[in-house]
């Protein structure tokens, strides 16, 4: 099998005959059926020397991917919705219900304040109190429109239930062009499926601030587009399996960055994303360099 590597519309336009321009060739026998194939192509015609003694994010903790509503309209909340609604504290979550809600790197309890008093859908229905009157008025609103026969609704008991989470400390998005989307949260809002969450285990709860600035660096954001999925127009995907087989620092590598320094990196990334990319490419580096 021939494979070419085209950069440009310009590239293609200057080819007369493909036979002449092919540049690897590889048995189809080495592309697996149950491997992404992205890898290995993109290995054939880019020398990536991955740092040595890394180890798999899954040592520290699993992505997994956001709640799956089946009916988010339903299912998201604003503040005036809230108070038309009067479904009660106990009922409701705090919720990130899109990716473009969060545009920065760090996302705290006063940016929730901002889009919940901005009228963003920014709660999420998660019933408790099954026989509150004006739960069942919004149920029986619910099934009026039909939401309760939508593909995945339907097949749970009772059709509004949705997954129980915890909020996640670092969330990833799920289709990104250039940049990857790496969020740290600081609040105690749980996620929709526009976010992948990283659940940290014994071993990664207190390596999750480092974990969030490797992947904000560059070399972290090449590493893990190793294992991505490209689309049209640029588009890359992720899916949680792919995050969890990312390989990163060990626990030692992560030990050689001061914690104060992990912290200016994140205190940064609030105001000023460039130079916080900046300074976790000079942390990431000081890795690198002792591998």
């Amino acid at each position: 099998m021939k494979l070419t590597s085209i950069e440009s519309q310009e590239e293609i336009n200057a080819i007369e005959s493909i036979d002449t321009y092919f540049q690897r060739e590889i048995d189809p026998v080495d592309l697996p059926y149950n491997k992404k194939w992205t890898p290995i192509i993109s290995a054939l015609f880019e020398k990536k020397n991955l740092p040595e003694e890394f180890c798999k994010i899954s040592l520290y903790g699993e992505f997994k991917r956001g709640i799956a509503t089946g009916a988010n309209k339903f299912f998201s909340l604003t503040k005036s919705a809230l108070s038309v609604y009067r479904l009660g504290e106990n009922n409701v979550r705090k919720c990130i219900t899109r990716s473009p809600q969060i545009r920065t790197a760090v996302f705290t309890e006063d940016d929730f304040r901002i889009l919940y008093d901005s009228d963003k859908p920014v709660y999420c229905l998660d019933i408790r109190e099954h026989e509150r009157p004006e739960v069942r008025r919004y149920i029986r609103h619910g099934e009026m429109l039909e939401y309760h026969r939508r593909y995945l609704t339907k097949k749970r008991n009772p059709w509004y239930r949705i997954e129980q989470r915890a909020p996640a400390p670092i969330l990833f998005g799920v289709f990104n062009r250039g940049r990857l989307k790496v969020v740290r949260n600081f609040t105690s809002a749980i996620n929709f499926t526009c976010f992948h969450a990283f659940y940290p285990n014994l071993f990664g709860r207190d390596l999750v601030d480092r974990v969030f600035v490797y992947f904000l660096s560059d070399a972290g954001q090449s590493i893990v587009k190793m294992n991505k999925r490209s689309y049209g127009d640029d588009l890359d995907k992720l899916e949680p399996g792919d995050l969890n087989e990312c390989l990163c620092p060990n626990r030692t590598q992560f030990r050689m960055l001061r914690e104060e320094e992990i912290e200016r990196v994140i205190k940064t990334a609030k105001k000023d994303e460039k130079t916080a990319i900046r300074m976790s490419n000079e942390l990431m580096e000081r890795i690198i360099r002792h591998t």
